[in-house]
């Protein structure tokens, strides 16, 4: 019998480009490149935040991830990069496909913050440790995401927290955010589209920067930003296209923004 090379599929279906996002200002990634981002659990237990960016491949055939990591601890900040070949494993239909990167190399690339001021010191030394993975399994779910499982490929979390989202390209988006009790909506001025906002990202910043600014209930705050769209469910279960803040660049109240 013939053995069939299985293509590596990360999720059920590509996702097909929205018209409204494809007319925002777009910082381009190579195709064959897909791009997760979300939090990842240290060797030692701590949080991590991380992109992580996947060349497609064959199932059972090395292929190259690259990452992008930062913890943040107190008023320090460490960020780390790493690259080299992960590979993907067919798994029982019940659990999904699984990614193994083994063997992790990170590198430092950045610090921040009054601790790590002074190179490599003691306290930089055991933040290190604090945050390296030196293996990292993962799990596909129903939507395309990475799910983060131990080496017997056990959920990490029985819940999302360490779930990473499969994006979409970079955009720049501009307009304006309003926060509600358990909604979070962005009306983009350049498509005229107003979209559900995930919780993930730069979403808590915004939330406070938002509860600062905002003077009245349901008011639209000015927000510009960097963001992504991911694909989610809403409350009833539907599939939707959602968008994650990744980074804010300016959020001004109505005062600020007419120079008030």
């Amino acid at each position: 019998m013939k053995k069939a090379v299985v293509l590596f599929i990360l999720c059920a279906a590509c996702k097909t480009e929205n018209s409204s996002e494809s007319e925002l200002p777009v910082a381009t990634q190579p195709e064959e490149w897909w791009t997760y981002e979300g939090v990842v659990r240290s060797d030692a237990g701590n949080d991590i935040i991380i992109e992580l960016s996947l060349l497609q491949g064959a199932v059972g055939l090395p292929s190259s991830y690259r990452t992008l990591e930062e913890f943040v601890s107190f008023e320090d900040r460490l960020f780390l990069s790493s690259n080299g070949q992960y590979t993907i494993l067919l798994g029982a239909s019940d659990v999904g496909n699984i990614v193994e990167i083994k063997n992790k190399k990170s590198a430092v690339y950045g610090t921040d913050g009054p601790g790590l001021t002074g190179g490599k010191t003691a306290y930089s030394k055991k933040l290190f440790e604090m945050f390296k993975t030196n293996e990292l399994f993962f799990k596909t779910g129903e939507l395309g995401d990475l799910i983060q499982v131990d080496k017997n490929h056990n959920r990490v979390a029985p819940d999302d927290r360490y779930t990473l989202k499969r994006r979409s390209r970079l955009y720049t988006v501009e307009g304006f955010i309003t926060f509600d009790t358990d909604t979070t909506e962005f009306y983009e001025i350049n498509t005229h589209q107003t979209w559900s906002v995930s919780r993930a990202g730069a979403y808590g910043e915004a939330n406070i920067k938002y509860i600062a600014l905002a003077k009245e209930r349901h008011e639209g705050i000015y927000m510009k930003g960097v963001g992504f769209f991911v694909r989610a469910r809403d409350r009833d279960g539907n599939e939707i296209e959602s968008m994650v803040i990744k980074r804010i660049i300016s959020m001004k109240s109505h005062k600020q923004l007419v120079g008030q």
